[in-house]
């Protein structure tokens, strides 16, 4: 995987768009569900992408069945860490 991520950089710094903080207010739960500002999200990056290319989607999440889930569902896949982190670092290839 971090040969598929790495491309054609030969250290550890991988440059990529970094999905951030996506988070939705309990006051509007009703009017926009996850997946639409995921969605949201991901269609600026996919504009930038247009714009100066890229290969890969980034994000982290916290440790919780439902929100791995929610990411999967979405396209993105969690990268083994095998660090005992609080998170997970998940990717989606554009």
């Amino acid at each position: 995987m971090k040969r598929r991520l790495n491309g054609i950089f030969q250290n550890d710094i991988l440059p990529c768009y970094l999905l951030g903080q996506v988070d939705k207010n309990d006051r509007y739960a009703d009017m926009i569900k996850g997946k639409e500002i995921v969605d949201l999200a991901l269609n600026i990056v996919l504009d930038a992408h247009e714009l100066v290319g890229g290969r890969f989607i980034s994000a982290d999440c916290k440790d919780s069945d439902g929100l791995l889930r929610f990411y999967r569902d979405s396209g993105f896949t969690v990268l083994p860490s095998g660090d005992g982190r609080e998170y997970h670092r998940l990717v989606r290839f554009i």
